[in-house]
């Protein structure tokens, strides 16, 4: 990549306070598209130098002179507050200047403007300027965003532009307010291809992720698809709380049927000995237990009676001694039988033994 010392001028004029730019204001759409350009003019070459200054106030600031140094440079864009009134031609004037003293004349020279209040400077003084440019061999980035500020500077930028315009190294981008992220279409644009490499459209239109291609700089392209693999997890995961919040609890009600088919999918049909059934649902219970709260209370009642059996053995009481017992657990069994005879046999069966042990 080409060898390069760029200055970053941002206009902290009153004007950055309007929140027209996808929910944030001015000043926080241009820190990040500034950081941005910081990152990839350094990634491109590990020799490219950025500098940072800012054109409102008293007096235009050098916040940052041309160096490598990364992390100073984006600590120096972020300290950047909100004041004063904006001067266009001095700040390119400046940075010029703080370009002309690099420490290493092989870097090519390159302004990146921000620009987002109206220009007071009157366009002939623009365009004397973009001459003046040309040929001290310094070309010029203007990115213009606003609404009413587009239409009132796009004269006056248009004269300095052409005049400082040589093979196509300079360039401007207007971003008009509105819900896109200024970040997105900076990065798209050709501002970071200055040796004419193609760049997708704004829309992310060119078959590449991000609006680049990855081929051109593989650190940058991962950076910013790890970005989007964890903001679609987190937006998947908040996504995912909301649904089991609404329609992820189990079935409950009449949904789940457990004296015709449980839910582990066994036919629990009428014909089926009480007891076994009893001991299925309590299997079901454990794996499903919401749908074993939704088990039918006459169920529930057949586990009771089923307890209180196992509680009056337990207490050494033999049930078959009473008659209404047994006649009422033959009537649950739905044996085709009289309960009496049934009792009657027994009884006598009861009676012989006696009788025998008697003997």
């Amino acid at each position: 990549m080409v060898l390069e010392a760029t200055v970053v001028l941002l206009d902290n004029s009153e004007f950055m306070r309007n929140c027209d730019y996808n929910g944030q204001d001015r000043m926080q759409a241009i820190k990040e598209s500034a950081n941005l350009l910081a990152s990839a003019k350094t990634q491109q070459n590990p020799e490219n130098a950025v500098g940072v200054m800012t054109m409102a106030d008293d007096r235009i600031t050098v916040r940052h002179t041309p160096s490598v140094d990364l992390g100073g440079i984006l600590g120096s864009i972020n300290q950047v507050q909100v004041t004063g009134v904006c001067d266009f031609v001095r700040g390119i004037q400046v940075a010029q200047l703080a370009l002309k003293h690099r420490q290493n004349k092989n870097q090519r020279q390159r302004i990146v403007a921000f620009v987002g209040s109206p220009i007071i400077n009157e366009v002939k003084e623009l365009e004397r300027l973009g001459k003046n440019l040309k040929k001290n061999n310094v070309s010029i980035d203007i990115v213009s965003i606003g609404t009413y500020e587009i239409e009132h500077n796009h004269e006056k930028i248009d004269k300095l532009y052409n005049a400082a315009n040589s093979n196509d190294t300079s360039h401007v981008l207007e971003v008009p307010a509105g819900t896109m992220m200024l970040s997105n279409v900076v990065l798209s644009s050709p501002i970071l291809h200055p040796e004419g490499a193609p760049a997708a459209a704004a829309d992310g239109a060119g078959g590449f992720d991000f609006g680049m291609d990855p081929n051109e700089d593989p650190e940058l392209a991962m950076a910013l698809r790890i970005s989007m693999e964890e903001e679609r997890a987190r937006q998947q995961q908040a996504g995912g709380g909301d649904e089991g919040g609404e329609g992820g609890a189990p079935a409950t009600g009449g949904d789940v049927e457990m004296t015709n088919a449980g839910a582990g999918g066994f036919d629990m049909g009428d014909d089926m000995d009480d007891e076994l059934r009893q001991a299925l649902a309590m299997s079901l219970a454990e794996t499903h237990p919401a749908a074993a709260s939704d088990e039918p209370q006459e169920k529930k009642q057949k586990t009771e009676d089923t307890s209180a059996v196992l509680e009056t053995q337990n207490n050494d009481v033999d049930p078959c001694e009473d008659d209404e017992f047994m006649r009422e657990l033959i009537g649950e069994l739905g044996a085709d039988v009289d309960a009496d005879e049934v009792v009657k046999e027994m009884n006598k069966d009861k009676n012989k033994d006696k009788d025998d042990n008697l003997d």
